[in-house]
């Protein structure tokens, strides 16, 4: 029992480090509203977002989308 403890103890440690490099996002919308292409981008290795001035945001919404560009083309 207690060789099973260890493993176990093992095995979740392992999880929780890898827990660092995931994120969890979840995507809902109704048929056809794009959920699944924005799941395709989401999986591919790369994310090309455009410069923030070609973007078709304005005010705060530029901002958030700079700061989500940004960490985008870091990480």
């Amino acid at each position: 029992m207690l060789d099973e403890s260890k493993n176990v103890s093992k095995a979740l440690a392992g999880v929780f480090a890898e827990s660092s490099n995931l994120i969890v996002i979840g995507l809902t919308g109704r048929t056809g509203s794009g959920c699944s292409t924005a799941a395709r981008i989401l999986e591919s290795q790369r994310i090309d977002l455009p410069e923030a001035g070609d973007s078709y945001y304005s005010g705060n919404e530029a901002r958030k989308f700079r700061i989500i560009k940004k960490y985008v083309d870091q990480h």
